[in-house]
């Protein structure tokens, strides 16, 4: 292989290794409640800033809902676990939706997901929540999203009081949404 080659090679070993390490940290600062893991008092992590796109194709940011909790679910069309949690998302959002910010956030990638067809599934169910498109996948790198569904509690703060990589009960959400409303 060339120096090129080798150089682009290790780059991604490296920032494999470095995400792997962030990732781990996280994930070993956390306890579980409820099936969800929360994230301990003394070792706050801040919600790192994301940008993704609404139907209309305006950028939309975490930041823009500072002040207020936020729910963040990376989804697809093509993931059945995704699909089977939507309705608990539309039941809670319709509760909660007040008091706070859905951000339902589809992983686009251009072949197995695209704008579109997210846009059909959500009009086809007829979900009322908001809905953001990860067209970049800018969100998806940040918060180094390795399985769908993956969702993410942040407190009116901006600090990441819970993460659940994989499927959520209803029971699950409403511990999440418990966490951020106390």
């Amino acid at each position: 292989m060339n120096r090129k080659v080798l150089a682009i090679v290790g780059l991604i070993v490296l920032v494999v290794f470095i995400t792997g390490s962030i990732v781990g940290q996280m994930l070993l600062a956390r306890s579980n409640t409820q099936g969800i893991s929360q994230q301990q008092e003394a070792e706050k992590i801040e919600a790192i800033d994301i940008k993704v796109y609404d139907t209309d194709n305006n950028e939309v940011k975490l930041s823009d809902f500072s002040g207020k909790p936020v729910i963040i679910n990376f989804w697809a069309t093509w993931c059945p676990y995704c699909v089977d949690e939507m309705g608990y998302f539309e039941n809670s959002y319709q509760e909660y939706g007040d008091d706070i910010v859905f951000m339902m956030i589809d992983a686009v990638d251009g072949t197995r997901e695209t704008f579109e067809k997210g846009k059909a599934f959500i009009d086809e169910h007829e979900y009322t929540f908001p809905v953001y498109y990860d067209l970049d996948q800018h969100a998806v790198y940040v918060y180094q999203i390795n399985s769908l569904p993956t969702t993410v509690f942040i407190d009116k703060e901006g600090y990441v009081v819970a993460y659940q990589p994989g499927g959520l009960t209803e029971d699950m959400l409403a511990a999440g949404i418990d966490l951020l409303l106390k």
